[in-house]
Order: structure tokens, then C-alpha cells, then sequence
């Protein structure tokens, strides 16, 4: 598995790229199914970001739903090829976020003075569903979901989105950020994928945990 990932996030630059990770016992035992894994694109460090200077505004703010939409950020500062990275369980919302980015204008990214294209991704937060009752998915046993690294300290942490079904169990994990290292991060979503939470349904929760681990300490 650490081959995995160490794979995926070096060869992510520029491309968004989905993987099945083997289901750890007990972590999915209502669905057989692999948990899918999605590493966000990640801007090379020779490059410098683009930024956004016109298009529309959409919705941002923290609710029940939330949506990770990767695009392209032409040289020309248009954007193209909207992916659905993280879905908010709602069709016409995911959209509505598609949609949005699409009338986006960016300043672009830069290399070696040069305008070149990259690959972005923004995080879309709906208010429109109403506020929740509660601010973070409470865990299902009620204990605190914990990770204890095996790894020295980078530094760095590992960043993801844990996106749930309605039943409290887990969708899709999107990692937004890479710690940096390939087996602290196999090793969290290992962790990750086991965790359980309440019906979002049931307790009026956002349908979406946001999780950052550190490498080399507990969360």
C-alpha cells in the first residue's frame, strides 16, 4: 500500500488520479465495496500559482455539503475541464460548482517567466441546505477517532476530506494534501478508513469530516 500512494502523489502534478484502496477488517463491514481514495493535483514547487482575477462568485461557506472540483488553468488565464473530485451527494449542487469555475478568469500560473498550465482545485462549502446542528460529524461510538503515527516527525501533515454515506460510513477519502511522506500517508488513510460516524442525517451534521493528521505526532 505505501507503494501505492507514493505512486499516485508523485506522478498527481498535473493530473487528478483515483485509486481502490483494500478495505482494512472491519472498515466497511455494511459494504464489501473498496473505499475509493482521490489525491488532489498538487502545484509543482517551480511553478507560481495562479490567481484568480474575475468570473462570478458561488456559494462558500461551511454547511452540510461540500464538493472538491479540479480544473485546468490555461495559460491564457481560462479555465477548462471541470472534475468532480468530491460529491456532495446532491446532483444539482455538484453542478452548480462545475458550473461555476467554468466562468472563472485567472492571472496564470508562471515557470521560468513563462505562462504555463496547471491543474487546481477549489472547495465549494453549500449554505443553501440550511445551517447544520451540529458543526463536525460526531463519531459513532462516541470515543474520539484517533491515529497514532508510526512515522518520525516531517513537519508536515497530511490533509483530507472524509466524505460519508448517509448511514454514517464512508464514501470517499480525498486527500487535498500529501504530508510529504508516502508510508505516514498510507498509513493515515489506513486509519481513516476505519473510522465510523453518526447518520448525518440523523444528528443534522455536515455529510463531510475535515481531517489533518501530523506526521510523526498524534492528531
Amino acid at each position: 500500500m505505501n507503494g501505492k500512494l507514493g505512486g499516485l502523489v508523485a506522478a498527481c502534478g498535473a493530473l487528478v488520479l483515483v485509486a481502490s484502496w483494500p478495505t482494512a477488517a472491519g472498515a466497511q463491514a455494511d459494504d464489501a465495496s473498496p473505499i475509493p481514495v482521490v489525491v488532489a493535483p498538487q502545484l509543482p514547487d517551480d511553478v507560481t500559482p495562479p490567481k484568480r482575477i474575475g468570473g462570478g462568485s458561488c456559494p462558500m461557506k461551511i454547511a452540510k455539503a461540500i464538493a472538491v472540483v479540479a480544473f485546468t488553468v490555461e495559460p491564457d488565464g481560462s479555465v477548462k475541464y471541470p472534475d468532480l473530485m468530491a460529491t456532495t451527494g446532491y446532483r444539482d449542487l455538484n453542478d452548480i460548482a462545475k458550473n461555476c469555475v467554468s466562468g472563472w478568469i485567472y492571472k496564470p500560473a508562471m515557470k521560468d517567466g513563462k505562462p504555463v498550465e496547471v491543474r487546481k482545485i477549489v472547495i465549494f462549502q453549500f449554505y443553501n441546505l440550511g445551517p447544520p446542528s451540529i458543526w463536525v460529524p460526531p463519531p459513532a461510538d462516541g470515543a474520539p477517532h484517533v491515529c497514532t503515527a508510526r512515522t518520525p516527525s516531517t513537519g508536515k501533515s497530511i490533509g483530507m476530506i472524509v466524505s460519508l454515506r448517509d448511514d454514517g460510513g464512508i464514501r470517499q477519502i480525498t486527500i487535498l494534501h500529501p504530508s510529504g511522506d508516502p508510508a505516514f500517508d498510507a498509513y493515515a488513510v489506513t486509519c481513516v478508513e476505519t473510522w465510523r460516524y453518526q447518520s448525518p442525517a440523523s444528528t443534522g451534521s455536515p455529510n463531510y469530516d475535515r481531517v489533518g493528521l501530523p506526521a510523526g505526532a498524534e492528531p
